[in-house]
């Protein structure tokens, strides 16, 4: 599997465990191969907020998956809101 089929089945899960998110968010961060396990790193966005994720295939089978949210996006503005510089 290369780099393009890995994203894509990234892809196909987040959609199926998430719904919604912003394909041009993800962001594969890491990536550990072994025979035919893959361990991937990466984050996305989506309309709710910004997240981290692990996914673990194992002979092209979902062996693990985790999702963390990171910051949900209204702290995210708040915060950009609170710093920015006055002119």
């Amino acid at each position: 599997m290369d780099e393009t089929n890995i994203r894509e089945v990234v892809l196909k899960i987040l959609r199926e465990r998430i719904g919604n998110i912003k394909e041009n968010s993800l962001e594969i961060k890491f990536i550990q191969t072994f025979k035919d396990k893959y361990d991937i790193y990466g984050k996305f966005e989506n309309n709710e907020g910004f997240f981290e994720f692990t996914i673990i295939l194992e002979d092209n089978k979902l062996r693990r998956f985790h999702v963390n949210m990171i910051m949900p996006k209204n702290v995210k503005s708040e915060i950009e809101n609170k710093v920015k510089i006055k002119d």
